[in-house]
């Protein structure tokens, strides 16, 4: 080997040779021109002038053996996160000396355990994740890192670890992890309400596995619910009947449609508003239907009114639920008869004889079923003019 030369070797730390047999560092091929049959002044020796030591105590990593020149450690063992690379002087001498450097670089082994970036991660998220998140939304990425040159991470929930684990999953992707709901989070569900707390792990792939602990970490996540609107009111009874003379007084209380909101823990407040144009009726604030102005059972369509009370909570946007209340107004016999048509008679003038003008009708738009109709009792007002008392007369017959 000349002077100055540099060889290179390399090796797995922890001093494991990547060759079958232990690592010849050179070929020390120093050439000598005496003659190797007479004496010994061509016999070469091989010894290391500058070792690299155990930075501890001191001790030398290499050593070689004196004739054939084989360098093997000394100790065990190498670390290449520690150093990666040794520079070590061997001497060939005859009786002269002939200098060359080795330069031992190390190969990485999986022999580092990967560490989570955080022990503890608390998360806050919008409930509805889950079985309405169809993308599987990443809610969280873990990150991990291990000393080893080259690392494959994998990531996952431990079964059992902690509430609500199963609701939860870790996909890997490159080097990160990330969570996602499996499940739908429902901050209306009182046990999804309190939290959850799980175990995450992440593996290097080293030898063992899931199974070998010096190829694992371990970290924990504490997830809390975030309240949405994503309830609307619901009304107790959506859909209500009442019978309501058309006398009745306004102020009179109809029906009471009261409506709950799941969201805020079932506490969020519900507003009360009328649908409808019919100004009859009126809804207050704890869900009560009222009367508010006299009924005309004439005026409405044959008696019967729907109307449709709306709930609005106060989420933002706030949604709304209907409810509908069906109103039967029943007759009051409150409609005078009326005289139909002809009412206008022409008669000539100086007839002599009598003469039958007209039959009259009466209609009264009350209920007859009720008794509010016929039979009708028609005759001449008293208060007519005389003339007309002593010309006309009105002959009445019920049975007509």
């Amino acid at each position: 080997m000349p002077c100055g030369k540099v060889r290179e070797i390399i090796m797995e730390e922890n001093g494991k040779s990547l060759f079958i047999s232990d690592l010849l560092v050179t070929t020390i091929a120093a050439l000598d021109a005496d003659d190797a049959t007479e004496g010994s002044n061509a016999r070469l020796t091989y010894a290391i002038e500058k070792n690299a030591v155990e930075e501890g105590s001191g001790e030398v990593l290499f050593r070689v053996e004196p004739r054939t020149g084989v360098i093997r450690t000394s100790r065990c063992c190498l670390d290449r996160e520690t150093t990666p690379e040794y520079n070590i002087q061997v001497v060939a001498s005859d009786g002269g000396g002939l200098k060359g450097t080795v330069v031992i670089r190390l190969v990485d082994v999986n022999d580092n355990s990967p560490r989570l970036a955080h022990r503890h991660y608390n998360l806050e998220l919008n409930e509805t994740f889950g079985d309405r998140d169809p993308d599987n939304t990443t809610l969280l990425e873990l990150l991990a890192a291990d000393r080893d040159t080259t690392n494959y991470f994998f990531y996952r929930v431990v079964e059992g670890s902690g509430w609500g684990w199963e609701h939860f999953g870790v996909r890997t992707a490159g080097a990160a992890g990330q969570v996602f709901a499996r499940h739908a989070l429902d901050f209306e569900n009182e046990a999804h309400r309190r939290g959850f707390r799980i175990m995450i792990q992440v593996t290097d792939r080293g030898r063992g596995g899931w199974d070998n602990p010096r190829h694992l970490d371990a970290g924990w996540v504490s997830i809390g619910l975030l309240d949405l609107n994503d309830n609307p009111p619901e009304f107790l009874t959506p859909v209500a009947h009442v019978t309501l003379r058309e006398d009745a007084a306004p102020g009179t209380s109809l029906a009471s449609l009261v409506a709950r909101d799941a969201d805020e823990g079932g506490q969020q407040e519900v507003e009360y508003r009328m649908k409808d144009a019919w100004k009859a009726l009126a809804v207050t604030k704890d869900g009560t239907v009222t009367l508010q102005s006299a009924l005309d059972r004439e005026a409405s369509d044959g008696g019967l009114v729907v109307a449709e009370v709306l709930a609005v909570d106060r989420g933002s946007p706030p949604l709304t639920a209907t409810a509908t209340l069906t109103v039967v107004i029943t007759d009051v016999n409150d409609c005078p008869p009326v005289l139909t048509p002809p009412t206008v008679l022409h008669v000539q003038e100086h007839a002599q004889t009598p003469a039958l003008l007209t039959t009259l009708t009466a209609d009264d738009e009350d209920v007859w079923a009720m008794g509010h109709g016929p039979p009708f009792n028609l005759s001449l007002a008293p208060n007519n003019p005389p003339h007309v008392l002593e010309k006309i007369n009105l002959k009445f017959n019920p049975c007509e």
